[in-house]
């Protein structure tokens, strides 16, 4: 009889093991494991980690250099101080881990972002700022006409500047508060929107660069140095945002209010970057079709992140029931 209980117990401890062991594969949308919550999936930062290896071997292709990458640090660092903490608390899915996950995996996305934008400027194709200005003036706008008025109106103006430089804020505010509704989803929702995004605006900029309504501003000289100088090198942390068509931060706008959808901020949200699409044209120097094809980019990106959705959360959590038994077992 103890024999038989022995091997039944040695037989659970074997099953169990395996279980844990088919679990590290059987679910490729998802990183298991101390350093991350249920909700992370593989697929993404599979692709962060290979946008950050493709700048280097891009840039060396191109002859352009990035140095000062500690944004890279930082990011293992957040997920090592999170590896802890979950060690400490024992649960996968509180929201200061994903709150954790989700601080890292906006560094990641912005520290393989601004070294790909000026990458994808590093070409010698026609600027398209004819086309631009044609199409505005299709439209019937007018930026000379649109800017003066602004800049006629102080505190329009200033209201404008203040939207305009919002981005970081709402970061923060998504950071903090993403974490806490419809099961810490909504964070890698928006990274992985906007690491498509990311793609979309690269690859649109290489093929149709432009510098802007205004061809004096001052990220325009790293345009134009990249347009046509050799050996060029660059600091992470003094890289601007150089890309004109689309405009990327229409696209954030989009995104911001997409991903406070059905929460108490979709209204501040709504509000306050409906006022930043205003303030990218005369603040960000952006002709209005660059404000459009952002705003499609946006759309394009979110309705390919949900066509390629991993499973509900719930389904997600079920789903990982037997490996919890499994580690409690053990």
């Amino acid at each position: 009889m103890e024999l038989q209980i022995g091997g039944a117990v040695e037989g659970v401890h074997r099953v169990c093991r395996v279980e844990v062991i088919l679990q590290l594969f059987a679910r490729p949308g998802r990183i298991p494991g101390v350093f991350f919550s249920p909700i992370n999936d593989m697929p993404l930062w599979i692709s962060i980690a290979a946008c950050r290896c493709l700048t280097p071997v891009w840039g060396a292709i191109v002859g352009v250099r990035f140095h000062d990458m500690r944004a890279t640090f930082v990011v293992f660092a957040l997920l090592l101080a999170n590896a802890g903490y979950r060690q400490l608390r024992r649960e996968p899915d509180n929201p200061i881990t994903v709150m954790i996950e989700t601080a890292a995996a906006f560094i990641a996305f912005t520290a393989v972002w601004a070294p790909l934008s000026y990458l994808s400027a590093r070409n010698s194709h026609a600027l398209i700022d004819p086309v631009l200005s044609h199409l505005d003036h299709f439209m019937g706008f007018d930026w000379n006409r649109w800017s003066r008025f602004v800049e006629g109106i102080p505190t329009l103006n200033l209201i404008l500047h203040i939207a305009y430089d919002s981005l970081k804020l709402q970061t923060v505010v998504a950071i903090i508060w993403l974490p806490l509704v419809k099961g810490g989803r909504r964070g890698y929702e928006l990274v992985r929107q906007g690491v498509a995004a990311i793609a979309l605006t690269c690859i649109l900029f290489w093929l149709f660069p432009a510098l802007g309504a205004v061809s004096q501003a001052d990220w325009t000289t790293d345009v134009m140095a990249l347009r046509g100088t050799a050996g060029l090198d660059f600091s992470l942390l003094d890289l601007k945002g150089i890309i004109s068509f689309p405009s990327f931060h229409t696209i954030l706008g989009v995104l911001f209010i997409y991903a406070f959808r059905g929460t108490h901020l979709v209204v501040p949200a709504l509000a306050l970057n409906l006022l930043m699409f205003l303030s990218v044209l005369n603040v960000g120097d952006h002709y209005l079709t660059d404000v459009v094809a952002g705003a499609v980019v946006a759309a394009v990106s979110i309705v390919v992140v949900k066509w390629m959705a991993a499973p509900d959360f719930e389904t997600r959590k079920r789903a990982q029931e037997p490996a919890r038994i499994s580690r409690s077992l053990l």
